[in-house]
């Protein structure tokens, strides 16, 4: 994909855990339908901090959002409003008040010295992939790496890419995957529907992904 492409929908995953946690995320979606439709949200979720544990625990949810924007003038506008709310230069995975990534261009790969989408730690990352799939399961990721690709790591480098790297993997897929490893960084908890003004059913935006009937209270995990 171009770096000045625009692109028609993105699906994006918004943190907090320092100060009014629901109240960030809540300012964030706002901040996101200011450059856009943000279509399906999903539930609100508590999990522990990953990466840097030594830190409050995290509110997570995912949205979709349908824009004009190019992917880094995206990236650009989600920092903004990320600085808006107080966020500053800290240490990598530290607390913040607001964090908006990128996750997946549905059927893109976009890499860029700024911004690599698919987010190279979604697949490791159970407070991203339990929220996603609640509103996009069928949603399917091109461009993974393998677990042990030193991206995925966090060294910088790149790595071997995935045998699904091109025929790609369901959200589904994945959250299945890293909760059925039982690990501590799978501890995702939901705490609230979605934010009631920016609730959105699957497929009121054009998207044409199926809700998952177990990513609401019966599939908590």
């Amino acid at each position: 994909m171009g770096y000045s492409e625009t692109v028609p929908r993105v699906y994006l995953g918004l943190g907090s855990n320092l100060g009014d946690r629901a109240g960030n995320l809540l300012d964030g979606l706002a901040a996101l339908s200011e450059v856009g439709h943000v279509g399906a949200c999903s539930s609100v979720y508590e999990s522990e901090p990953w990466g840097d544990t030594d830190q409050p625990p995290f509110l997570n949810l995912c949205c979709a959002l349908d824009t004009d924007l190019a992917p880094l003038d995206l990236l650009d506008q989600a920092q903004r409003a990320e600085q808006r709310l107080g966020r500053v230069p800290s240490r990598r995975w530290g607390p913040r008040t607001l964090d908006i990534d990128l996750l997946v261009l549905p059927g893109t790969v976009f890499d860029h010295p700024r911004l690599r989408i698919p987010h190279p730690f979604l697949a490791r990352r159970a407070f991203v992939l339990v929220p996603l799939a609640e509103i996009a399961p069928d949603l399917r990721v091109t461009g993974l790496h393998t677990a042990d690709d030193p991206a995925v790591r966090g060294d910088g480098s790149r790595g071997t890419a995935s045998p699904f790297r091109a025929t790609g993997v369901t959200v589904r897929a994945l959250r299945d995957d890293l909760l059925s490893r039982g690990t501590t960084t799978s501890s995702v908890q939901w705490v609230a529907p979605p934010p009631a003004l920016y609730d959105r059913p699957p497929g009121a935006a054009g998207t044409s992904d199926s809700s998952d009937s177990s990513a609401g209270p019966a599939g908590r995990s």
